[in-house]
């Protein structure tokens, strides 16, 4: 069995992702001639020009189908959190040159049951699936990633999953969405302030371009303290005096304990209590006490008027993610929830008005979750909100056990 760096309790940045998967690929052997590299911004035309032959042929494998653009794919190399990276294999022509046979692109999730996760994206590894596959999995097991997580709305892809693979295929999960359009509604109709909004001489593909040019970890944390900021002076100016403030914040280095209890009360409310893996500790070096987070959270507070302490109630727990298939960056919400005395307040909507602020600020084209069939007050909440369930999409995930 091949030997792996310990990256358990490295914190993860763009550059050393990078360079630990170039080294991983350097170190890997040729299997029938084929070799495996990490794609570059060299290679987008190549990657594009490749999709184009194989969507004409086999459209198993492009997640929801959309054949991804040029300008998404180098976008795709560009963006730093949600570390989106391009895995080819090359096999040599008759020339003897290399040539792209198959690809897949993946980047960082989290489970806040697990810890890390690694998404697929664009997949297209048709006679290739056994060497690709394998590829993805030891590096999934380099960075300790406890689950893949691919979705897609071709049949064919999920069968191919399960059946070889022996992935899980999700039932009773619905993936919701909002699109940019529906997330300015949401926060127009429920009094929020766009600052995005009153920039009419830059288009959203300038702002989003710049953006890609700056930090890519500090930058999303601004975006995120002062959209919080600004949600808590809205809450301020709607306060009931007969109830207690209501504030948010972003979790910090020592909420990580916070965190973990909250996580354990919504695992309970989902009749999975012993699914949870993980602890604080984990928490702390992905996401509230990382200096290049994988993950965010933002935590309710209600404040008593004669009290100077906070009580901790609620939380939102999420990440940044890039599809080059599915419309560029978005938000995904992995987990909200609020403790039982406390629903009824408004908790879960500041926080749904809070990640939708983000994801626009941001310029994520869309804002995306998962809730269960079953929680109908969920649903009902997220239909009138302007969530759409994108009907058809399947969710499969190797777990531990199979990577």
């Amino acid at each position: 069995m091949k030997c792996f760096r310990n990256m358990t309790a490295i914190q993860l940045s763009p550059r050393s992702v990078h360079s630990e998967v170039d080294h991983f690929l350097h170190e890997e052997k040729l299997v029938d001639g084929v070799k495996a590299r990490r794609g570059n911004e060299s290679d987008v035309e190549t990657i594009h020009q490749f999709l184009i032959a194989e969507t004409d042929t086999n459209t198993n494998n492009l997640g929801n189908g959309t054949l991804p653009t040029i300008s998404s794919i180098s976008m795709s190399m560009q963006y730093g959190q949600g570390y989106p990276i391009y895995i080819l294999l090359e096999k040599k022509n008759e020339d003897g040159q290399w040539q792209l046979c198959a690809l897949a692109q993946w980047s960082f999730g989290y489970s806040t049951w697990k810890g890390r996760a690694m998404n697929l994206d664009t997949l297209q590894l048709a006679a290739y699936e056994e060497r690709g596959m394998k590829c993805l999995i030891n590096i999934a097991r380099l960075f300790s990633c406890s689950r893949i997580v691919y979705q897609t709305v071709e049949t064919q892809a999920v069968d191919s999953f399960v059946s070889t693979h022996h992935a899980e295929e999700l039932t009773g999960w619905l993936t919701l969405e909002m699109s940019k359009d529906a997330m300015r509604s949401f926060l127009v109709t429920r009094g929020a302030t766009l600052e995005l909004a009153d920039e009419p001489d830059r288009s959203a593909q300038e702002r989003s371009d710049s953006r890609c040019t700056e930090s890519p970890q500090n930058q999303p944390s601004d975006i995120i303290i002062n959209t919080i900021s600004r949600m808590n002076n809205f809450l301020a100016n709607k306060a009931n005096d007969n109830k207690q403030a209501m504030t948010l914040r972003l979790a910090r280095e020592e909420d990580a304990a916070s965190i973990f209890e909250l996580v354990n009360g919504l695992a309970v409310y989902e009749k999975a209590a012993d699914e949870v893996t993980i602890n604080s500790e984990t928490y702390q070096r992905d996401g509230c006490g990382a200096e290049h987070p994988i993950f965010h959270c933002i935590l309710v507070e209600l404040h008593d008027e004669d009290s100077k302490s906070a009580l901790v109630v609620g939380m939102g727990l999420f990440y940044f993610g890039y599809s080059s298939s599915n419309e560029g960056k978005y938000l995904y919400l992995e987990d909200i929830f609020i403790q039982e005395p406390y629903r009824g307040r408004g908790c879960g909507k500041s926080i749904m008005l809070t990640l939708a602020d983000i994801a626009f600020q941001s310029d994520c084209n869309r804002f995306v979750w998962q809730a269960l069939d079953w929680n109908t007050p969920a649903l009902e909440f997220y239909e009138a909100i302007g969530a759409k369930v994108c009907t058809g999409l399947v969710t499969v995930r190797l777990n531990e056990e199979q990577i």
